[in-house]
């Protein structure tokens, strides 16, 4: 009796144990996939972010019978909702054969939870002709780009988001 009941805990104990290590194992392969793409996405070159903050921008569209497109955007870059009042400004118009894009980024110090003072101003200013990219100026070294850029691309995509959202309710 007693062996039979070891064998049956025995047994239970292996199917408990392979399920779990099912479970984990499925789990793994995502998990371990995600972080692949996120290192690719921190990868990813500054002038193709650029190109794809542009094309963003550029389906947004312009306002009313205006020659320029200019969108603003907020950004949280430290996760601190007390100075989450990084503002972006994308401004994109035409001059000739090449379309001009200017990333304006404005650096917010707090006074309190209201009154907040512009601290910094950085630009980006590019040139796209035929899906080339260029960068004429810029106030940022490469490794301040590659972390700032996927974030503004990511909240362009959120705002872009929401803009539908609020087209399908309407």
């Amino acid at each position: 009796m007693e062996r039979r009941l070891f064998l049956e805990n025995l047994l239970t104990g292996f199917v408990i144990g392979f399920s779990r290590w099912l479970t984990v194992e499925s789990f793994a392969q995502p998990l371990a996939y995600m972080s692949y793409e996120e290192k690719a996405r921190l990868e990813k070159k500054t002038f193709e972010i650029l190109k794809e903050i542009h094309r963003e921008v550029k389906e947004l569209g312009k306002f009313g019978k205006e020659d320029f497109i200019n969108r603003e955007f907020y950004l949280d870059l430290d996760g601190n909702e007390v100075n989450s009042e990084e503002h972006v400004n994308v401004l994109i118009y035409n001059t000739g054969e090449e379309e001009k894009m200017v990333l304006q980024v404005t650096y917010f110090e707090p006074e309190n939870r209201v009154i907040k003072y512009a601290k910094e101003i950085r630009t980006i200013v590019c040139r796209i002709k035929r899906e080339k990219v260029e960068v004429g100026k810029c106030d940022y070294d490469d490794k301040q780009m590659k972390s700032l850029l996927p974030d503004i691309l990511k909240e362009i995509r959120h705002e872009k988001e929401l803009l539908k959202q609020i087209d399908r309710k309407n």
